[in-house]
């Protein structure tokens, strides 16, 4: 039933053409109801046939259209990101080594350890109260802005 309709153009089927998809459509799903096993390969296979002519058949050429402008996009994209992945594959390494050797030069080492890390020991134990007592004063106001609101 379905060879006939493999040579048809699905992406811009005219009306005639469309009738043909639906009526193999309906015809694979009641072969799929009717003549397969419940739930076996055979029946899913035909109900998945079914599913693919009706989709062909009712979607209006302009979203196949669509389609088309969207795997052209999708080609670019992946000529865009495969050259992308390509750049930074041969410059990753390179950055890496540089920003290492940057940040093992013994005077930014002496600056963290002198400056950075005590700082960070100093303050890191009240973040959690602070950011309490921030909580406590947005919500202070808005229930004050709303006190005087309803006043």
């Amino acid at each position: 039933l379905l060879c006939p309709l493999m040579a048809l153009e699905v992406a811009r089927p005219p009306p005639m053409q469309r009738l043909w998809l639906l009526g193999s459509a309906v015809a694979l799903r009641y072969m799929s109801l009717t003549l397969a096993a419940a739930g076996g390969a055979g029946a899913w296979g035909l109900y998945a046939g079914a599913c693919v002519a009706c989709t062909f058949a009712v979607t209006p050429r302009a979203f196949w259209y669509a389609m088309y402008a969207l795997d052209t996009l999708g080609r670019w994209a992946r000529y865009v990101a495969s050259s992308v992945y390509a750049a930074l594959e041969y410059l990753w390494p390179r950055l890496r080594d540089f920003v290492k050797a940057i940040l093992q030069l013994p005077l930014l080492v002496g600056l963290y350890r002198r400056i950075v890390v005590p700082v960070w020991e100093a303050l890191t134990p009240w973040a959690v109260p602070a950011a309490l007592v921030a909580v406590a004063v947005s919500c202070g106001l808005g229930i004050v802005g709303d006190v005087r609101a309803a006043l």
